[in-house]
């Protein structure tokens, strides 16, 4: 994790889902992000339901920055 005019900013290769609402990351990356949280979502898929939070990020790519939901 990086510090640059007082935001943190990590580097993370990632795959961007473009078909998707919502980017999923694992727990321990959220946990060193700190990101803030918007609230609770209740997911359904095909292996059963669960409630969790939904977070808010910024993701730059290239000079674009764009705000996404995140969800563990």
């Amino acid at each position: 994790m990086t510090k640059s005019d007082g935001v943190f900013y990590l580097l993370v290769e990632f795959m961007v889902d473009t078909g998707s609402d919502v980017t999923t990351i694992r727990q321990e990356v959220l946990d060193d992000l700190n990101l803030e949280i918007l609230g609770r979502i209740h997911s359904k898929g095909v292996h059963g339901s669960k409630t969790t939070n939904l977070y808010k990020a910024k993701i730059l790519i290239g000079n674009q920055e764009m705000e996404i939901e995140v969800r563990p």
